[in-house]
């Protein structure tokens, strides 16, 4: 008996192709428009979930072939010799980013947004203006950060620092009012993760801290709002997600081709409106109930942006001394 199917026994397999990124709702808005890149291109994406510092480490690893990361983490990398350079032969959408997106040879700019004072407006009565208001009394075992190595946590230590006369090639200033932090008692935890973070705020044990504007957003769409955030008066530590290609991936043509689709309208305008990231794609239509919400304007004026070749130069020596002074 002759049996038909419909079945095309000669058609390839998806490709798979290794792409870093946080949990949570940043994977989740990926996932949301990867169908069409997956589609286009007969590949499967695999998503390589974890901390910044940890997609470095896959990156060095061999274990990605695509990295999402901050400026800090991509600038390292390159002075690593990680990433190959972005071809704009496969990556035509690189002509239509605003101006300095383009960052280097190898790094690109996916999206813009930052590092508010999130608070829990049923702990924290009055709202706070200034990031000094973590070390209010008030607030004991109520402050989380995320972890020594985070570019959020280390923009406060060099912010920190310059407030008191310091710099990055002074840190000392700095150093002392984190760990005047800890030892006070106000500073319940240091996260590595994204995740754990936003579920320290919806769990009530946290009230105030950096926290990315896209994991608020998160929190009010599980019902959290009570969680609220302000942008303190010595600006807020800029949250520019970067993309790279891994040198030693051997799938980098196919790379490239997803960090094109990280850059279309799709992805741009999903992570607009699910994560309150701004494109950096000229052409990107945003809905009029994100203005204010997005950054921009004299927000983006007063981003507080460290010297992360100076900062990355030093993280090493610094987390060794943080180590050391909060395990005394």
């Amino acid at each position: 008996m002759m049996v038909f199917t419909t079945e095309t026994p000669w058609a390839a397999s998806p490709e798979m192709l290794r792409v870093t990124t946080w949990g949570g709702n940043y994977k989740d808005t990926y996932e949301s428009v990867i169908g069409l890149f997956e589609k286009a291109n007969n590949v499967k994406v695999e998503w390589v979930v974890g901390s910044t510092d940890s997609h470095q480490v896959k990156a060095r690893q061999g274990q990605a072939d695509v990295v999402t990361l901050d400026l800090l983490h991509s600038l390292s990398g390159e002075q690593e010799g990680l990433w190959a350079d972005l071809d704009p032969n496969l990556i035509p959408n690189l002509k239509d980013l605003y101006p300095n997106a383009r960052h280097s040879k190898q790094t690109v700019f996916a999206n813009l947004g930052d590092f508010v004072l999130a608070y829990n407006a049923d702990k924290v009565k009055k709202a706070p203006t200034s990031w000094s208001d973590l070390w209010n009394p008030d607030y004991k075992r109520g402050v989380a950060l995320y972890s020594f190595t985070a570019s959020s946590t280390l923009s406060l230590l060099v912010l920190e620092a310059k407030k008191a006369g310091g710099s990055e090639r002074n840190i000392e200033p700095g150093f002392k009012r984190l760990v005047d932090l800890h030892k006070s008692g106000n500073l319940l935890s240091m996260v590595s993760g994204e995740s754990e973070l936003v579920s320290l705020y919806e769990l009530g044990e946290v009230w105030i801290g950096p926290l990315a504007i896209g994991r608020v957003k998160s929190l009010w769409d599980k019902g959290a709002k009570h969680i609220k955030f302000v942008r303190p008066k010595e600006g807020t530590f800029g949250l520019i997600t970067t993309l790279n290609v891994v040198k030693s991936s051997p799938k980098k043509d196919l790379a490239m081709k997803f960090v094109n689709f990280a850059l279309g309208k799709e992805c741009q305008e999903a992570f607009a409106a699910r994560n309150l990231y701004a494109p950096t794609l000229k052409t990107a239509k945003l809905p009029k109930e994100l203005e204010g919400l997005l950054i921009s304007g004299t927000n983006v004026e007063n981003l507080f942006i460290p010297d992360w070749v100076q900062v990355n130069a030093a993280k090493g020596e610094w987390k060794e001394r943080w180590d050391k002074a909060i395990s005394q």
